[in-house]
């Protein structure tokens, strides 16, 4: 049977929805299928066939749920624990060989034609890249975290307790969660400190683009503060681009605030030597920066 963790989030515990832990979002018929092929990946020898098996078993998790909607085309509402009046109850072992068959063999015949050589993923924390060397990326593309706009952590709770992992991480999470005592200020320390070790990897000269959804809000101007206190340089503000993700959500299609699509800045590291203002704190610190200016110009 599955590790049940309990769901933080304040409505689940203050409504009577039945819902206060992993397994009570499963039908007992789809927690015994899931659980039964669990087991049974976990007891296959081969360690890269036994990865790929869970990689393929997590992957119908949520559709396996109570919060799968009976409907034309089946899916649930995303970033939060919702379950429909009506359910539709899939059946795991179908869900399971479509995603194999139809996902999981063509992804791995693809990848395996990539050389191992050619690429690298990390999974260590953003704000500690110590096992990346300083100087050393050519480019960085990040979509930080909105702040308090979607709860990470807890969403993961469903695929971390099947796959029973650690979830100390939640401490070191960029986020705003009142339940869990992280402020606005929590979330711009971590924050800074995760860009300051972007500008460090990054190349002198080269460039970040910074993607952010939320722009209606306090958190985007502290995101733009932070990346010049870091460092960075931003490009000319009318060579902003936009990502239109096509499929909206329901709140972008209604919601007059709602951003439609995600903006995107790009942001160039300092080549050595080379003199920029990123931030004008006071009068005194711009009238200090000149004159270091000209004072290095005359000594040239």
């Amino acid at each position: 049977m599955i590790v049940c963790i309990e769901l933080v989030q304040k409505n689940l515990e203050t409504t009577d929805y039945g819902v206060k832990n992993v397994d009570d979002l499963f039908t007992k018929r789809n927690l015994w299928a899931l659980s039964s092929i669990r087991d049974a990946i976990n007891r296959v020898a081969n360690g890269s066939v036994r990865d790929a098996l869970t990689f393929g078993l997590s992957g119908i998790i949520l559709n396996t749920t109570k919060m799968c909607q009976d409907r034309d085309k089946l899916g649930f509402n995303k970033g939060t624990y919702y379950i429909p009046q009506v359910v539709r109850e899939l059946v795991v072992t179908n869900s399971l060989k479509y995603k194999v068959e139809n996902h999981l063999v063509p992804a791995f015949s693809e990848i395996a034609e990539v050389d191992p050589n050619a690429c690298c993923i990390s999974t260590q924390s953003s704000i500690d890249l110590s096992a990346i060397p300083s100087n050393s990326i050519d480019y960085i593309f990040t979509d930080p975290p909105y702040a308090d706009k979607v709860k990470y952590g807890e969403l993961n709770f469903v695929w971390e307790s099947w796959l029973d992992f650690d979830t100390t991480w939640h401490d070191e999470e960029i986020i705003v969660n009142e339940v869990r005592g992280k402020s606005t200020a929590d979330w711009e320390a971590l924050m800074k400190k995760a860009l300051s070790e972007c500008f460090r990897v990054l190349k002198p000269g080269r460039w970040l683009s910074l993607c952010y959804h939320d722009t209606s809000e306090g958190t985007w101007a502290l995101v733009q503060d932070i990346m010049a206190e870091v460092g960075f340089v931003l490009d000319k503000t009318d060579s902003a681009l936009f990502i239109d993700t096509g499929q909206k959500s329901y709140n972008q299609l209604t919601a007059d605030k709602s951003t439609k699509r995600d903006l995107v800045l790009n942001f160039r590291k300092p080549k050595a030597g080379e003199f920029v203002i990123t931030r004008l704190v006071d009068g005194r610190t711009f009238v200090v920066r000149v004159h270091t200016l000209v004072d290095n110009c005359k000594m040239a």
